[in-house]
């Protein structure tokens, strides 16, 4: 089993490589979340999280300043573990999208005047599997139905977009504290055909009731011609009630 195990993380590993590749004129964000988690039961809890993202250019390493937050998130969503194999979930999500923003004014000003309103609902299934001692694979599908709210020349254009979206994460536990996990996320437009890929790798350290989850993302879209890169190094900080 153990054997089964490795090979399973080489071949996530191997999936991974081709796109660490991509030139460095491809994007680059930062993802940022904080996240309440409230454990009502042993088996349902409830999470509150925020979030932030924000575009660079590969120059941020050598000392310049980010450019402009992209997005703002703002999620509330309620699990239940039905057992060790099964779990689902439902969620809201609450989106702040950048559509114009303007340097010379504050992020606040910009959120109320220049960031367009997306609201999502989804419900999450879980299946969990351990491969071994050290091994556990983890299934995620997801279905989403997002409602865009804009306007435009004194005109209301709203927009719906149903996802589904299947993940598959493979998470190795070095000790009780400290976790790698790889993953590989598929995007479908419901009617019409995969939007995006993405890819992820990092590490999730507890201390206590604090959690610190570091990773490594890579988005492929799809439906653009040419089809773009998005890469994102993501930190999310999560505490328990």
């Amino acid at each position: 089993m153990k054997k089964i195990g490795l090979r399973i993380t080489f071949k996530f590993f191997i999936l991974l490589i081709p796109f660490f590749t991509y030139s460095q004129d491809e994007g680059l964000q930062n993802w940022y979340n904080l996240e309440l988690d409230y454990d009502l039961t042993k088996k349902l809890k409830l999470s509150l999280e925020g979030s932030g993202r924000q575009s660079h250019d590969f120059y941020f390493f050598i000392g310049e300043t980010p450019q402009n937050t992209q997005k703002l998130f703002f999620d509330f969503n309620i699990k239940k573990k039905h057992n060790n194999f099964f779990g689902y979930s439902l969620g809201y999500r609450f989106i702040l999208l950048n559509e114009m923003y303007d340097e010379s004014n504050s992020l606040a000003y910009n959120v109320i005047n220049n960031f367009s309103k997306k609201h999502r609902l989804y419900f999450d299934a879980y299946f969990n599997k351990k491969i071994t001692k050290k091994f556990k694979m983890c299934l995620r599908t997801r279905y989403q139905q997002q409602l865009s709210c804009e306007f435009a020349d004194n005109y209301e254009t709203i927009e719906i977009v149903d996802k589904l979206r299947e993940k598959i994460k493979l998470e190795y536990f070095l000790n009780n504290s400290l976790v790698f996990s790889t993953s590989i996320e598929l995007f479908y437009l419901l009617e019409k055909d995969i939007e995006k890929i993405r890819y992820a790798t990092g590490f999730k350290k507890t201390f206590g009731k604090t959690s610190i989850n570091f990773s490594y993302m890579i988005q492929h879209e799809l439906n653009n011609q040419p089809s773009d890169i998005l890469m994102a190094l993501r930190t999310k900080l999560s505490y328990s009630i």
